[in-house]
């Protein structure tokens, strides 16, 4: 089932308003002028794709799903086009050839609606192009789009109307003539709109009654409504004031007066306000007080606003560069060059999309250069290693025997370890490589000769910061990764060989190419005597394999796990290698040597001290290692495996003393039970025979929190334990004055707990010393999530709060009004968080604690969404499960279950995973709701059992408590 949201999207640099027509979900009030919640662009971005439009005179782009609006028009022959393209291509969908210039459009449902230099309002259709309506009936430019506000269409015109139409038809609601003409976007909250005119006046307009208020005159013309922030409004006019008023009683809070006109809304992130005026002055406003905070010129007019993606703003200036800059310091990040001014970009996961002379581009952000790689995952099967019969006659002698080999499921990073990714370690531990504490090998003069001033930071050649790392030996690479580990937590490798030629091959999805990708090597492969100049490439910059991943053939020789060896004849599991050897392996060729030393079978080996000016790295990960045991309720239920497709049978089963909790954990090869008496389970994995028992004296609703060999326990009568994971004996313990219900997060070398005493504890892992405590006026309950260097957690008077995880200081707090216990745990996704009061599921921003978005249920929601990608899946008391899209907001799909549905679900690659209240595990596919399988829970006597716990993944199999019986499932 597929439940259709009608949506005001955006409008480029105007005040950008967001209100739902139905009931399902909501998107609260007013966000703020060219502010995404989106991956920012951090680096210099690389040109993806663009499309040349007929004419030079473009609006800005707008994406609504898979598809980009934007129009252009051709003043001398009076021609006006609008078009829609596929955003990840370019390729144009439809044209419309409507001969007015028209405006960068807002988008409900299926209409698309511009506004028009020719004293007109049209619709059309966006699946088609075609229009739909348009209206006439005023005497002035329409040259910004109308707002959509509760099925009604609102707009401005040079004409001094302020007019109403109804989105579906076009006739006219109201009309009514103001002091002076305007044309601009207006702002809204759930009760009232706000629009100037040019005489300076701030209106307000009930959204039911339509009553119209004048709140705040200036006598100064103002192009722009109000950037609303709460009950406050910063306006803008083109004698260069920045005005803040409150929209209450109209009354002035503070005013900055700019250095010439300003005629695009503010954009506004956080108690940050930027400002841009056409004299190309780009200010940083606190809008607390309207105090200047930092101040940047640029040259040429600037007519555009900035868009923001978490603490980055991205400029359009007039001396044809796009510039990134950092909200709070106003420091330049990057600039690109263009062919000419461009406008405003539209920001969607790392891409910028943006109108410059006659064309629409996307520009993609280059590869990342944070701590940890982008991964990609590989599912484990068999194939034949080594030189098979697309090699041809190039392979060497030391690719054969071809043998069979099967690899399990691992994930390896799409890209070779750039510059700037090695960097960030060099510069965090002081690390000094083996070449640059004695020599490396380059490549100078047409011969190889050992420098002593050679190494990853002089190649003797000229790299970016997206190209490969070089000179780094074996044992540099381990100590990159030592480090890598330590700061994310996670266990990652370099791959095994055969791990590296499956991937290279394209593992499951492999078409038998000779090279990583192609039969052509020119399509995958920088290499030598062609296309490698005798130097590296960006990373990336060539065509992927079929699993997506770039630069296996050619670039960099690329350092394997294993010790160079002769291969066996035999087929193998999961080999490591041959026997300690003085060389490792290497593979895939590089920049230096020819095609036949790029194919996917071909192999190399080194000293693992070796330094050459071709010789890099990746890193691989196993799939068990992907998410933080540390953090357990801080991943989501999101976990990254070979889901269970098909239900083989239960591989075994295991009694308890008392009615389970449920299954809370599983790692180490260790499943973790609690039950209702107290007691804390731990069974193998493998056999499912009990390894110890754990008495906590008081009941248990959640098992524990795991972190390195211990494991951190919250009990009902206030007790936080710390246990020997090994022997399942106690640590130690602390008491709080309330009941703790669900175990703390860890972080580092502290926990967090929440309890009914109203507390937050912090406390020492080692010794259970509690270093702090936050008190809050209601109860707090569940485990607190910890993102972004922030703390985030719920209490019972429906509340949400946001802690600096540094300072210990209150960022802010969203009360959401509601009167009601909250059992379950936030969720946090990119900039996003997500929680639950009730029947209502919160979207709030995550770094400001803005509402974006609710959406009601037909029942209970009582466990913590899991999140996968775009996709947010939960269930209710009233037996259903929703996977909704985030992004459109809207429901792709729903399941009706029987009983009430008490466990939370869970989403393995595309999979989800959920037990009903009918005692039924179902697994069903994350994009379209069908079924794989599902089993029913019965006894001996065939009597279904009572109150299964939530699923739970590792290695491949299921683990589920039901009543006393725990099971693992395959």
């Amino acid at each position: 089932m597929k439940k259709k949201i009608s949506t005001l999207i955006i409008l480029i640099g105007t005040t950008i308003s967001i209100y739902s027509q139905t009931d399902a979900i909501v998107f609260s009030g007013n966000t703020h002028s060219g502010c995404y919640n989106s991956s920012p662009v951090t680096s210099a971005p690389q040109r993806k794709w663009e499309f040349e439009m007929p004419a030079k005179n473009c609006s800005d782009p707008i994406i609504i799903g898979d598809k980009i609006l934007v129009s252009a028009y051709d003043k001398e022959n009076n021609r006006g086009y609008q078009f829609a393209l596929d955003k990840n291509t370019g390729k144009q969908i439809w044209r419309n050839n409507i001969p007015e210039q028209l405006s960068t459009p807002t988008v409900t449902g299926d209409i698309a609606l511009y506004g028009s230099k020719s004293n007109m309002t049209i619709a059309l259709d966006l699946k088609t192009g075609n229009e739909i309506w348009r209206y006439t009936d005023i005497s002035g430019m329409t040259c910004v789009a109308p707002a959509i506000i509760n099925g009604r269409a609102y707009f401005g015109t040079h004409g001094k109307e302020w007019c109403i139409v109804d989105i579906n038809t076009g006739g006219l609601i109201k009309k009514q003539t103001l002091e002076k003409g305007f044309c601009c976007f207006p702002s809204w909250d759930d009760k009232h709109v706000y629009f100037t005119d040019w005489a300076g006046n701030l209106h307000k307009q009930d959204i039911f009654s339509l009553t119209d208020t004048i709140i705040y005159r200036t006598g100064i013309s103002s192009h722009v409504a109000p950037t609303i922030i709460g009950n406050t409004g910063i306006m803008t006019n083109d004698k260069g004031l920045l005005i803040s008023v409150n929209l209450d009683t109209g009354k002035e809070i503070w005013r900055f007066k700019a250095g010439s006109g300003l005629w695009r809304s503010p954009s506004v992130k956080d108690s940050i306000c930027i400002i841009i005026t056409d004299h190309s002055h780009i200010y940083g406003i606190d809008i607390k007080n309207g105090n200047k905070i930092w101040e940047i010129k640029k040259e040429g007019t600037i007519y555009t606003s900035a868009s923001i993606t978490d603490d980055i703003a991205y400029i359009s200036c007039g001396d044809k560069k796009m510039y990134a800059f950092g909200i709070y310091s106003g420091e330049e990040i990057w600039n690109i060059r263009l062919d000419d001014v461009a406008g405003q970009p539209f920001i969607e996961n790392k891409t910028l999309y943006f109108t410059s002379g006659k064309k629409v581009y996307a520009y993609v952000s280059p590869p990342p250069h944070p701590v940890e790689s982008e991964m990609v995952f590989v599912h484990g099967g068999t194939f034949r290693m080594g030189c098979t019969d697309e090699q041809g006659d190039d392979c060497f002698d030391w690719e054969k025997p071809v043998h069979q080999v099967t690899v399990s499921s691992f994930n390896i990073a799409k890209y070779p370890v750039t510059v700037a990714q090695f960097r960030e370690f060099a510069v965090a531990t002081d690390y000094v490589t083996e070449a640059e504490r004695d020599s490396g090998n380059v490549f100078v003069e047409k011969k190889w000769e050992m420098k002593s001033d050679a190494s990853w930071r002089n190649p003797y050649f000229t790299q970016t910061d997206n190209d490969p790392v070089v000179l780094i030996s074996w044992n540099d690479a381990q100590h990159y990764i030592k480090w890598l580990n330590q700061v994310s937590g996670k266990n990652y490798r370099l791959a095994t060989e055969a791990e590296w030629e499956y991937a290279a091959r394209g593992g499951n999805k492999s078409k038998g190419y000779k090279y990583s990708g192609s039969n052509n090597i020119d399509d995958v492969a920088w290499y030598w005597g062609f296309n490698s100049g005798e130097t590296t490439h960006p990373v990336g910059t060539k065509m992927p394999n079929e699993l997506g991943i770039y630069d296996m053939s050619g670039q960099v020789w690329e350092w394997c796990g294993d010790y160079w060896g002769e291969y066996p004849d035999s087929p193998q599991q999961d080999p490591a290698g041959s026997v300690p050897h003085l060389a490792r392996v290497n593979r895939g060729g590089s920049w230096f040597p020819r095609a036949k030393m790029c194919r996917v079978s071909s192999r190399g080996g080194y000293g693992q001290d070796a330094r050459v000016s071709y010789i890099g790295f990746r890193v691989a990960l196993p799939v068990h290692s992907q998410f933080n045991i540390a953090g357990n309720s801080n991943h989501n239920f999101c976990y990254h495996g070979e889901p269970v497709k098909s239900f083989n049978g239960i591989a075994w089963t295991h009694q308890i003393e008392n009615k389970g909790a449920g299954i809370s954990m599983v790692t180490r090869d260790m499943a973790f039970c609690s039950d209702s008496k107290g007691y804390l389970y731990a069974i193998d994995c493998k056999t499912g025979n009990l390894i110890w028992e754990f008495n906590a004296g008081s009941k248990l609703y959640d098992g524990p929190n795991i972190k390195d060999n211990t494991a951190y326990l919250g009990t009902a009568n206030g007790t936080v334990f710390s246990i020997d994971l090994s022997t399942g004996k106690e640590n130690w313990r602390i008491k709080t004055n309330g009941n703790v219900c669900f175990p703390p997060n860890l972080k580092d070398k502290l926990g967090y707990a929440l309890s009914h005493d109203k507390k937050l504890y912090i406390f020492d892992l080692e010794n259970g010393e509690i270093q702090d405590t936050i008190r809050e006026d209601y109860v707090l309950c569940g485990t607190p999530k910890i993102e972004h260097d922030n703390i985030y957690y719920t209490d019972w008077g429906g509340n949400f709060h946001c802690i600096d995880l540094n300072s210990r200081e209150k960022k802010w707090t969203l009360n959401t009004k509601e009167d009601t216990k909250q059992f379950t745990n936030p969720s946090i996704s990119d900039s996003s968080a997500y929680f639950v009061y009730d029947s209502t599921l919160f979207a709030v921003n995550s770094k400001s604690g803005d509402l974006q978005w609710t959406f009601k249920s037909d029942g209970g929601l009582i466990r913590t969404p899991a999140i996968k990608d775009n996709l947010i899946v939960f269930t209710t008391t009233e037996s259903h499960l929703y996977v909704l899209d985030i992004t459109k907001r809207e429901i792709v799909w729903d399941f009706r279950s029987e009983g009430v549905n008490w466990s939370r679900p869970i989403i393995v690659e595309d999979v989800v995973y959920f037990a009903s209240g009918n005692n039924v595990i179902h697994a069903l596919d994350l994009m379209t709701g069908n079924k794989y399988w599902e089993y029913k829970f019965v006894n001996e006597t065939n009597v279904p059992i009572n109150a299964c716990s939530a699923p739970y993944y590792y290695n491949k199999a299921l683990y589920i408590a039901c009543g006393k019986t725990v099971y693992k499932i395959e």
